[in-house]
């Protein structure tokens, strides 16, 4: 009878603990325990065979109530290593998993099974294991406590992790400016992270618009893209960090970066910079005239004069247009390589009139050389044509000799 009463204590505190282990955040344990009729359930095959009890040394008879008298009945204990779910290994992180006992566990102790590889952990009284892992990253560690009183082992459980550095986000995109019309960049838009499980990271951002997406890549590394499903809109300069976690909980943040996205700047209307469709860059008004000068944003190859001995024709000192038609018509327009350079770019492109290349040359934009000349299609009455000293910014007529040419444009 009383074993029988056993049994069905030992069940009813078996049932409630398995539905308080379901309804845990805990996982990855297993569990070795005996009862005192049925024997064993999943018991490792190198622990000592079970003392049923049935019938104790110094009892009267086979009905198992001289079990209790003589002491050989087994001990009813179950362990689990409780382990939270994430959980990971981190080399430096105190760590502390406690032991979850279902049973009798009068005269128990614990210590650390023989199978168990975890440097820097100690099992304590309570069978809970704590400590700082120092091992290397990337060790492989067996947590594992076992339960005994006096010679007998009474029950084991364990837990493999691999020991992981910890996650650092070491890597971040470079400050963005980006104009909604033009494709979104592709460099320096990445971010990179060492340490942690780089194979299970997720990563978030803080401050970024909502059409914004960070996409996880591989071997730690993410990047940033337009959102599926969604457009680029007019964004004003903000502060975005990243954020990473990976599948067993360590979490990192990266410093703060700018991003900003811009909205189109019309070619006719834009502030002096704005780029054109044909790489034209707006330069500036024309003093004379009030028409809006837009510039090639680089010299054309190399160097070339102005005229091959030809003087006086174009004299125009506001509109480069007419000075380089003029020079057309003479022929060959070979006889003035600067500007035939220019129309060569396509036929709205002229050499531009001294007016015009003071405005392009001074407004700051279109990376016009530091040394050196720039000729202009407008001649004096000496027969010179002037030009830019590059060095000073300052206009000054010169004869035939080999400068820079800058094409512009209405």
């Amino acid at each position: 009878m009383k074993s029988a009463y056993r049994k069905l204590v030992l069940g009813s505190v078996m049932a409630l603990a398995a539905v308080s282990m379901s309804a845990s955040a805990y996982s990855e344990s297993s569990f070795y325990y005996r009862t005192s009729k049925t024997g064993l359930i999943d018991r490792p095959s190198n622990l000592p065979p079970i003392d049923t009890g049935e019938g104790g040394g110094g009892g009267t008879g086979g009905d198992n109530t001289g079990g209790d008298n003589g002491g050989d009945e087994s001990q009813n204990l179950d362990i689990a290593i409780q382990v939270p779910s994430p959980f990971g290994l981190t080399v430096g992180s105190f760590m502390e998993l406690p032991l979850l006992k279902i049973g009798d566990v009068s005269g128990v102790s614990y210590r650390a099974g023989p199978d168990a590889y975890m440097p820097g952990l100690v099992v304590g009284a309570s069978g809970a294991v704590s400590g700082l892992p120092t091992a290397a990253a990337d060790t492989e560690y067996r947590i594992e406590v076992e339960a005994y009183k006096g010679e007998t082992v009474l029950a084991v459980d364990s837990v493999s992790k691999t020991l992981r550095a910890p996650l650092v986000i070491d890597g971040i995109p470079d400050d963005i400016s980006y104009s909604i019309l033009d494709p979104f960049p592709t460099t320096g838009i990445t971010a990179t992270t060492h340490g942690g499980d780089s194979a299970s990271l997720q990563w978030s951002m803080n401050g970024a618009p909502d059409w914004l997406d960070v996409i996880s890549g591989t071997s730690g590394t993410a990047h940033l893209a337009i959102k599926a499903g969604h457009e680029a809109a007019y964004t004003s300069v903000r502060s975005i960090f990243l954020s990473a976690v990976d599948g067993e909980g360590r979490t990192a943040s990266s410093p703060s970066f700018s991003f900003e996205a811009l909205e189109a700047l019309s070619c006719e209307t834009g502030p002096v910079g704005t780029a054109c469709p044909d790489g034209a860059i707006y330069v500036g008004d024309n003093p004379v005239t009030g028409i809006r000068i837009y510039a090639a944003t680089e010299d054309e190859p190399g160097t070339f004069y102005v005229t091959d001995g030809v003087y006086g024709v174009p004299t125009s000192q506001d509109d480069g247009e007419p000075n380089t038609t003029a020079m057309a018509n003479l022929s060959p327009p070979s006889r003035f390589p600067a500007a035939n350079q220019c129309r060569l770019r396509g036929s709205v492109w002229y050499l531009p009139a001294i007016k015009e290349l003071e405005t392009a040359f001074r407004s700051g934009v279109g990376n016009f050389m530091a040394s050196g000349r720039y000729w202009s299609s407008t001649s004096t009455t000496t027969l010179n044509y002037f030009s830019i000293v590059a060095a000073s910014g300052t206009t000054q007529a010169i004869g035939p000799s080999q400068y820079y040419v800058r094409c512009v444009r209405h």
